[in-house]
């Protein structure tokens, strides 16, 4: 009967030594204040269980009321020829302004991104700058 106590009291045999820590961590048996912490757990943050969402524009009902294209019914494609409409959304560099922005349907933003493309491939805006008015007083002259 001594030597029974003596063993389950040894540190080989302690059902909290190491060896059985690591064995319980193995089959996924550890308490929630022994679980493994993952290297973002470490990262500061206000709330750890809330996420902050990218900033991808304004919702489905104040875009609608936003957006010029839906409130006017005009479908941004018809418009692909008028550049000086199209320059509003396009930044100094020629890039498109995203959603955020420009703070459109998302309808309206992909067929907007449509019409500038078109634009360029026709050769209506230039590719790679916003200067609308210099770039059609040279084709007049043309």
């Amino acid at each position: 009967m001594l030597d029974n106590v003596a063993l389950s009291e040894s540190p080989q045999s302690n059902a909290f030594s190491a060896g059985a820590k690591y064995e319980r961590a193995r089959r996924g048996r550890l308490s929630k204040d022994q679980r493994f912490m993952k290297p973002t757990d470490l990262l500061p943050r206000e709330d750890p269980f809330r996420r902050k969402r990218a900033l991808l524009g304004p919702g489905a009902a104040e875009s609608r009321r936003n957006d010029w294209f839906y409130q006017l019914g005009i479908d941004p494609l018809d418009e692909a020829t008028n550049p000086r409409l199209l320059s509003y959304f396009v930044t100094d560099m020629g890039k498109m302004k995203s959603r955020a922005e420009t703070r459109l349907t998302w309808r309206s933003q992909r067929r907007l991104t449509k019409a500038v493309r078109r634009a360029k491939m026709m050769g209506v805006m230039p590719i790679l700058n916003k200067q609308i008015s210099s770039y059609f007083r040279d084709i007049t002259l043309l």
